[in-house]
């Protein structure tokens, strides 16, 4: 592969889905939820091309290079069947089963891919590393007399569906020793989240998939907005109480996410969606969900047109040094994750698990 073919900036908002907030333009209304100053516009309309993008944002190693492979399974694999799909759907077609699958799929994406999950995810390690590493240990023990040194990516079980994460692996022996120490070291960063996401994307999603979708739609005189984290996952409690961490396959959650100003994919985990496809929504609920996609959105919200009443809905923040912080963070977020790895393989030097082998 050529560099001009390698995908390098990586939206984690696809073109083509914002296209439809566009109104046939090539730029989209914007509404950003953290400025450096007080003077800034909140609403202001981008190019669809450079919104919602990081560069690098999914580049993983390969042998010591650079690779764009989940960029292009992500558009293979998901974006692609699902657009087809949407378009359906926007024109009134009937949707198949198999075609309610790749949308349920296409849901799963969007929902991991944001720089938001991103940090869910990241910040969550240190719950599933521990364990995660146990069971890569018991393995890779058996195995040692085949492993060799400071293998830079194990293979995790020996079915075709493994993934992969980064990880060093060394053994330590003092002099004369039968048995010595396994040592497997892994960190949380890029790596890991994409590993989250490769096995998210081909084990757990099937859940997903087993769902019962519908589309509904806004009343008269009100369009849908979405966001740079689109995916509403609603755990309602009654009372007025709720939260948004509701999951894939658990009962009782409503996931949703909004397919152009017009149309609304939803679903009610484990129910009968309450909804018709292809329904108006009843104001009042109507305003619910908009106010959730308002509320779940990290740092940027997406309309077709530009809502004066947003200001109220949710103020912008206002924090010059939390801008300067992640403008350089992201600036630097290709080379200080990439030697995170590089360092990784070379030495190991986070997350530990050791166990005993044979000499």
């Amino acid at each position: 592969m050529s560099p001009v073919d390698f995908c390098v900036r990586n939206h984690y908002v696809p073109e083509h889905y914002l296209k439809r907030w566009a109104a046939g333009t090539p730029k989209v209304w914007t509404y950003r939820l953290l400025v450096p100053h007080a003077n800034v516009r909140s609403w202001k309309q981008h190019s669809i091309e450079t919104i919602a993008k990081r560069e690098h944002l999914y580049t993983r190693l390969r042998d010591g290079r650079d690779s764009d492979e989940m960029e292009r399974w992500f558009s293979i694999d998901f974006e692609s069947p699902a657009n087809v799909v949407i378009e359906k759907i926007l024109v009134g077609r009937a949707v198949s089963p198999t075609e309610w699958r790749r949308l349920a799929r296409f849901v799963a994406l969007q929902d991991v891919r944001t720089p938001a999950r991103m940090t869910e995810i990241v910040n969550r390690a240190a719950e599933y590393l521990p364990s995660m590493l146990e069971e890569v240990l018991e393995g890779a023990v058996k195995d040692l007399a085949m492993m060799p040194e400071n293998r830079p990516a194990l293979r995790i079980g020996e079915d075709s569906e493994s993934v992969s994460i980064p990880i060093s692996m060394r053994t330590e022996f003092k002099p004369g020793a039968r048995t010595g120490k396994l040592i497997l070291e892994t960190i949380a960063g890029r790596a890991y989240w994409l590993y989250a996401i490769e096995m998210l994307l081909t084990k757990t999603v099937k859940c997903l998939e087993e769902h019962r979708w519908t589309v509904v739609r806004p009343p008269d005189g009100m369009k849908w907005l979405t966001s740079d984290n689109p995916v509403v996952k609603l755990n309602y409690y009654g009372d007025e109480t709720f939260d948004l961490g509701g999951g894939w396959g658990r009962d009782g959650s409503e996931i949703f996410l909004p397919l152009s100003p017009d149309c609304l994919l939803y679903t009610h985990v484990g129910r009968k969606p309450a909804f018709r496809r292809g329904e108006k929504l009843p104001n009042n609920i109507a305003v619910k969900i908009q106010c959730l996609i308002i509320k779940n959105a990290h740092r940027y919200i997406f309309s077709e047109d530009m809502d004066p009443d947003m200001c109220m809905l949710r103020p912008s923040v206002v924090d010059r040094e939390i801008v300067r912080s992640e403008q350089k963070s992201w600036a630097e977020f290709h080379i200080s994750q990439t030697t995170a790895e590089l360092d990784l393989y070379a030495k190991g030097l986070k997350t530990k698990k050791t166990g005993e082998v044979a000499g």
